[in-house]
């Protein structure tokens, strides 16, 4: 029988651990916002334009920083939000909403 190492063992013990939660976790339904941001990470740019709006459009207190950025990343809006460009509000167009809900679900 192959020693384990105690790195080893971490790392065993580790996966078993995410396997648990995994599972776990189907016995709950993904609520709008976790399908929302799944479906926009899912996109290769989906990462950088998601911290981009958030740290870039949301967080700044100034409203030319926020819509210069804003300018700056909607050309790579995901592909994923691409659905709600006829979205009635631009929140509701950046969070990837619905206008049909009349609320973006974030």
């Amino acid at each position: 029988m192959t020693k384990v190492t105690p790195s080893e063992k971490i790392a065993i013990d580790s996966i078993d651990l995410v396997r648990r939660w995994l599972t776990e976790a189907e016995k709950f339904p993904a609520g709008v916002s976790a399908t929302r941001l799944a479906g926009v990470l899912r996109d290769p740019d989906g990462l950088a334009f998601t911290v981009g709006f958030v740290d870039g459009v949301v967080r700044p207190e100034d409203l030319r920083v926020a819509a210069r950025t804003l300018r700056e990343i909607a050309p790579n809006v995901p592909a994923f939000c691409a659905r709600s460009a006829s979205s009635s509000t631009i929140g509701e167009y950046a969070f990837c909403g619905s206008s049909q809900s009349g609320s973006s679900g974030w």
